[in-house]
């Protein structure tokens, strides 16, 4: 395995926002990297799979932590609504998100295209991850609709000789994407559906 080409397209890949819900432009990035390579995809209900001629696979759960807009200037945790109905919003979680989003620089951006909508930094707050749910404030994204998801704007840094963030599902997908191109027969890259 090419370690250097794995670290290259995880930072290619790390471009293709892929909010909890909100994977589309990934998976659509995914899928064009796989046909240039002349492999054939299937498109399924929360799976991208890439054919190949045996039976073999690698599967990557692709989606990221990120947020959604609820209304103006505020947001929430979209893996709490991706699981609102199995997975309790308890306070040590609530101020956990909190602290982790505190200061953050995020865009919002079109769930079909990835296209950038707008930009904005999470402000940390004294009651934020108090109460029932968890609704964060955020500068600079006032005009931008409800329902929208909200990615991280930072990339994934080289940091004290480590390569630093969110980087466990990218990863695996690069992963997977270098098990291909390297001769393994097929690839399924699963999101939430």
């Amino acid at each position: 395995m090419d370690v250097d080409r794995v670290v290259a397209r995880t930072h290619r890949f790390l471009e293709f926002p892929a909010v909890v819900g909100y994977e589309e432009p990934f998976v659509a990035e995914l899928e064009r990297t796989a046909r240039a390579m002349g492999r054939h995809t299937e498109r399924g209900d929360g799976l991208l799979a890439v054919t190949g001629e045996s039976a073999e696979h690698v599967s990557a759960h692709i989606d990221r932590h990120g947020l959604v807009t609820t209304a103006a200037g505020t947001l929430a945790y979209a893996a709490r609504l991706a699981a609102a109905a199995h997975r309790p919003l308890t306070p040590k979680l609530r101020a956990a998100v909190c602290h982790r989003f505190a200061t953050e620089s995020v865009y919002a951006y079109d769930a079909a295209t990835g296209a950038v909508l707008g930009e904005g930094t999470v402000e940390h707050t004294e009651h934020c991850g108090i109460g029932p749910d968890l609704a964060l404030a955020v500068a600079g994204l006032d005009d931008v609709a409800a329902g929208v998801p909200v990615a991280f704007a930072a990339p994934a840094p080289w940091t004290g000789g480590r390569f630093m963030g969110q980087l466990d599902n990218v990863l695996a997908a690069a992963i997977g994407v270098e098990l291909i191109e390297s001769g393994f027969p097929r690839l399924g890259v699963v999101h939430p559906g």
